[in-house]
Order: C-alpha cells, then structure tokens, then sequence
C-alpha cells in the first residue's frame, strides 16, 4: 500500500462506526435498504411468512439448542441457551450487527451498505421503498437477518417437520455469526414478538 492508496481498515473502522450509531429504525432501514439493492427482499408476503419459520426455528433452537444447532462447536450450543433465555436482542441491534458483519466480511457490498446507511438516515428513505416495506413495525427483522446471511446461514426443516436453522460450518468460526443467532433467538423468545 503506498501512502495516496486508501486504508481499507480505516475505511471499515468508520463504516463500522457509522452503523452503531444508527437507530433501530435508521439500522432496520438500512438493511432493509441494503438487502433491496441487492434484489433479495421478497414482497411482503413472502417476507412474512419467512419471519415466521425464523421464529419457529429460534423458539425450537431456544429449547433444544443442542438438537437444532447440532453442528455448533462443544460449548456454544449452552450460550445460546442462556442468552436466549436470559437477554433480549433488539431488531435494531439484530440489523446494525448484521450490517456491522456484512460490512466487515462482504467487501463487495461496502457501496451498497454505503448507499444504504446514506438513504436511512436521510429524509429520502421513503421515497426509496414503499412506506409499509420500510416500517420497522411491519418488517419482519428475523427474515431480513437471514435474507443477509443467506450464504451462511439458511432454515431447513427439521426431522419433526419443524424448522431449524443449519449454519454451514465455516460460518461458526466466526463469532459475530454466532453473535447474530444468539441475539436472534433471543428477540424470537423473550420479546414477546
């Protein structure tokens, strides 16, 4: 790097700043935003019925976490147990870690989430999305949490014809991964949603 190239950790370091200073519905639009861009969020039917089998599959996990993220390392599976009997994760938090996480692990998507963060906060927002795809209230957080993650974390059914959630193996080294379906579970089965 000579010294006119750009630092791409100062770059993510002020990104990454800019996200946790976001509000849950700035966050929550942001992402939204975000993943819109990318032409993955689906019409609100289908994003409904996505947060569904999202809460189903975090109420299983809460539950029987040992059973339904199996492929978990020896001593995760317990965290996630406590904290999401024990700590409320919020749909702000939930959209800035996963905007936090795309941020750090997507360089591709750096313009996007850019963009994105640019439009929440702006007065614009809801010019760019319908204003019932852009509430908080009516977005589904748990389904846009796992349309973002979709390369590393999916629901599948389970053996009982329940859903679950399966993480690809090399996601779970990644601790804010882990972070996010813990604060996932935990906004499914303590916040009363």
């Amino acid at each position: 790097m000579t010294t006119n190239d750009p630092d791409p950790t100062a770059d993510t370091t002020a990104r990454i700043a800019g996200i946790t200073r976001l509000t849950r519905a700035q966050a929550v639009a942001a992402l939204t935003l975000a993943l819109d861009r990318q032409h993955l969020l689906p019409d609100p039917t289908q994003l409904h019925q996505l947060d569904t089998r999202t809460r189903q599959a975090a109420q299983e996990a809460a539950h029987q976490p040992h059973r339904d993220l199996d492929t978990l390392p020896a001593g995760t599976a317990p965290t996630l147990q406590a904290t999401a009997t024990g700590a409320v994760g919020s749909p702000g938090e939930l959209a800035r870690d996963t905007l936090a996480h795309l941020a750090t692990t997507r360089p591709d998507l750096t313009a996007t989430i850019d963009q994105a963060i640019t439009l929440a906060i702006s007065d614009h927002a809801a010019d760019s999305l319908s204003a019932e795809r852009l509430d908080p209230a009516t977005l589904a957080i748990g389904a846009l949490v796992l349309l973002a993650l979709q390369t590393d974390v999916k629901l599948e059914r389970g053996t009982t014809g329940g859903w679950r959630f399966a993480v690809h193996k090399k996601a779970l080294s990644d601790a804010s991964i882990t972070k996010i379906i813990t604060k996932l579970i935990a906004t499914y089965t303590t916040s009363g949603k």
